[in-house]
């Protein structure tokens, strides 16, 4: 099925969702999906996570992605997959004493949520960089419920026919 993604300057980009065992199509917002990219575990693509229009340009792929867009609707681009991770990080509270101790006073807890990539990051700079606003991608099913139990606002199921519905 196919998923039209509206881009900047009224241009569209077309990619499909091919079935894989237990994944489903999500759309995120690009602005949570950004946030939630910069804070990947994944050392891979931590750099370009953290990269913006100008460095995603200069990306030695990009024109790839360019081209593989350009085909247009009669040969759409498979989504990316990417997985979503919740990690627990400890903080150390310390304070200081009598100006040359550190004694440790508390542990803070801080949840961190995440996405990282099984494949797609190019194609998906190239949607970041063209203006899309929401960005399908593909997903295991338990993961993609608790990311939208989690971020109700900003993620949606695509089905069925609202697979060809714009977005």
């Amino acid at each position: 099925m196919s998923i039209t993604i509206n881009l900047d300057n009224n241009k569209k980009a077309y990619m499909i969702f091919k079935k894989e065992e237990d994944s489903i199509p999500i759309l995120i917002d690009s602005k949570l999906f950004k946030k939630l990219w910069e804070n990947t575990t994944y050392d891979a693509h931590y750099q370009v996570a953290k990269g913006n229009e100008e460095s995603w340009i200069e990306d030695y792929k990009y024109k790839w992605a360019e081209l593989g867009f350009s085909y247009g609707k009669n040969n759409p681009v498979p989504l990316a997959r990417i997985n979503y991770e919740q990690n627990i990080y400890h903080e150390d509270i310390i304070k200081t004493k009598f100006f040359l101790f550190k004694v440790k006073i508390d542990t803070k807890e801080s949840l961190i949520h995440s996405i990282s990539f099984n494949d797609g990051v190019t194609r998906t700079i190239w949607l970041l960089c063209n203006g899309a606003k929401k960005i399908p991608f593909s997903i295991n099913i338990k993961r993609a419920n608790e990311l939208i139990n989690i971020f109700k606002n900003d993620i949606e199921l695509v089905y069925g026919n609202s697979l060809k519905e714009e977005y």
